[in-house]
């Protein structure tokens, strides 16, 4: 009886066993670094790696493994070895590891079945979107993430305000010359070219491609928060720019509006073009 009873035992173990590995999901993927699981790789940025592809849930974790990938991959087969009799199942797998990851990396927004790639902003990654842009809630340039992610591929946001800084700082270079020249040594040799109206419209003509031009796309974000009742430093930097540049531009036209304790002998005012 007790060996017809170890029989039975034995075998309603067995069965049980086969049912647990029949129900297990095939195709969990694991990041090697953080150790997220997930049951869909498509939720996972992917990298191939001697002919092997390999799973992150974030850039920064694909980042990390590309310094040193034999220490995570290391890492990854001593667990994998350790942990195969009291392995937890792929659902606490998930939770418990998404929550260690959260420590270190905010998990990219999930990516829609057939969806490789997109665009979301690092503060908040609940905006997400298929083009590049700007962030609605504070203005940020969105960053690609997901599947097809090329590393190597020029960011166009960075290229695009490269050209603008380049063009505004040749400018800016000598409208802030004449206007620090009281603090330069040799400075007042400009003052004893040109009067201090015609310094004035230097200013003026140096700043305007700079404030409208090379500015523009602050100028641009900043509306938009105003339109999506969501300020942010966009606000700031345009409501700033643009009332500093504005009491500029009529401190030259018409200097004859403003009081005589603003005015030099000579008629003009100050204006603060280099602040703008």
């Amino acid at each position: 009886m007790t060996t017809q009873h170890n029989n039975e035992m034995s075998t309603q173990h067995s069965h049980d066993m086969h049912e647990h590995h029949a129900h297990a999901p095939n195709n969990v993927v694991t990041d090697p670094v953080c150790g997220m699981t997930m049951e869909n790789p498509d939720d996972f940025i992917t990298l191939e790696h001697h002919g092997k592809t390999q799973y992150f849930c974030s850039d920064h974790c694909m980042s990390a493994f590309k310094k040193n990938p034999d220490k995570y991959l290391s890492n990854n087969m001593h667990h994998m070895v350790h942990d195969t009799d009291t392995a937890p199942s792929a659902e606490s797998t998930v939770y418990a590891t998404h929550e260690t990851h959260a420590a270190h990396a905010t998990p990219a927004a999930p990516v829609t079945p057939g969806e490789t790639s997109y665009y979301t902003c690092p503060m908040h990654p609940e905006v997400k979107q298929q083009e590049p842009g700007a962030c609605p809630k504070c203005g940020m340039a969105l960053e690609q993430v997901g599947a097809g992610l090329d590393e190597d591929e020029e960011n166009p946001e960075y290229a695009y305000m490269l050209k603008r800084f380049i063009f505004g700082s040749i400018l800016t270079v000598p409208l802030v010359i004449i206007a620090m020249r009281d603090m330069l040594p040799g400075g007042h040799l400009l003052e004893q070219l040109f009067s201090s109206t015609t310094l004035n419209w230097l200013e003026l003509i140096l700043s305007t491609p700079v404030v409208i031009w090379a500015g523009w796309p602050f100028y641009v974000r900043g509306v938009q928060s105003i339109i999506n009742k969501s300020l942010n430093m966009f606000t700031l930097i345009g409501l700033g720019v643009s009332v500093t540049f504005a009491y500029s531009i009529i401190a030259v036209l018409l200097p004859e509006i403003f009081p005589d304790t603003m005015r030099s002998a000579d008629g003009s005012v100050g204006v603060y073009f280099e602040a703008a």
